[in-house]
């Protein structure tokens, strides 16, 4: 079977199998999702229109340490009902790989339904989030210096508030995590629109004239959802209690290993001869001189491991000069979790 690749305004056209595979999503969302974000979206699909299968690549910017990078984020795997177990899912993650293998995208990742149709792709957990408990009965609105973003909007449109919360969002971060969306405006005003699509508000809270803490939520029916909260400092709202355990949602596949090693640093400079197994992208596989300095890495493929088991020497001068043997020695699907740690991904689309 045939995989298509769409871009933009192409991408609506999936939306009728969207309506029939996740069908939880409100309609309100789903309009949301269609109108606001398809568009941006790189998609594959197996099929004529209304397609039998289908799978995005959203871009995001990613903070990784001092280096922003174009990261896609898997979203809308989906086929229909009656054409499932032929294989489609396959086809369009492996295509996918090999597409961004050839953009030189250091890694993937998603948020999935059921974690086990991903491991066999190497996918790993990467991101626990918090999840917090919301008492109704102590949020009435009025704790002073809470604003919702929307009515703040209207009160006070000469303060730029979306600028203002991407600013305090990505100084706290930086702080706190080595992986995470990079914020600007525009990332505030869709997550508003986000979170108005599921009947949902930004709410901010000012102390002394400054953001000292905000927060996501959702809703669906009397349940409310938490998604994000950013505190300067633990305790700004009375009314949310953090959990004892955070829940796993965001599970990351590497995809071209040589430039996720590049954007690796360590505190000291230090060298390790590693080898790495990739049976699904094979050009990762084989044994790597990776030179960390707290600046970035430097990255030199000493051997390539063949199909088969054999190997080829890539560099035979570097191979004689160096010891070869690896310090250390890791599947794929293991390395994600080595190597992308402190991440903050809370996107759901």
């Amino acid at each position: 079977m045939v995989i298509q690749k769409i871009k933009g305004e192409a991408c609506k056209k999936t939306r009728a199998l969207w309506e029939e595979v996740f069908s939880e999503d409100s309609i309100q969302f789903t309009d949301y999702y269609f109108e606001k974000k398809a568009q941006r979206n790189i998609g594959y699909t197996i099929g004529e229109e209304p397609y039998d299968a289908m799978m995005f690549r959203t871009p995001y910017m990613l903070q990784i340490g001092e280096v922003q990078r174009e990261i896609s984020y898997l979203v809308g795997v989906a086929t229909r009902k009656e054409c499932r177990h032929r294989g489609y899912m396959r086809k369009l993650l492996m295509h996918s790989f090999q597409e961004m293998y050839e953009e030189k995208i250091p890694f993937t990742f998603l948020m999935p339904a059921n974690p086990a149709i991903y491991e066999p792709f190497d996918f790993k957990y990467i991101y626990e989030r918090e999840v917090w408990e919301f008492n109704a009965a102590e949020f009435d609105g009025k704790l002073q210096g809470l604003y919702s973003v929307r009515s703040f909007c209207k009160q006070f449109p000469q303060i730029p508030i979306m600028r203002l919360l991407a600013e305090f969002a990505n100084r706290y971060l930086k702080e706190h995590y080595n992986i995470y969306v990079h914020r600007d405006a525009s990332y505030y005003e869709m997550q508003l629109k986000e979170s108005e699509a599921q009947n949902g508000d930004i709410y901010v809270f000012f102390e002394a004239g400054e953001i000292k803490a905000f927060f996501l939520y959702a809703k669906e029916g009397d349940e409310i959802f938490i998604q994000e909260v950013i505190e300067k400092k633990d305790g700004f709202f009375p009314f949310l209690q953090k959990a004892e355990k955070k829940k796993p949602i965001i599970m990351a596949r590497i995809i071209h290993l040589e430039e996720m090693m590049k954007l690796l640093c360590s505190k000291e400079s230090t060298t390790m001869i590693i080898q790495i197994e990739d049976e699904l992208i094979p050009e990762n596989a084989g044994i790597y001189r990776l030179e960390m300095t707290p600046k970035g890495s430097k990255v030199n493929k000493i051997r390539e491991s063949i199909c088969g088991g054999k190997e080829e020497t890539m560099d035979l001068k570097a191979a004689q000069m160096q010891n070869v043997v690896p310090e250390v020695s890791m599947h794929i699907r293991d390395f994600a979790p080595w190597v992308l740690n402190g991440v903050f991904i809370n996107e759901i689309v």
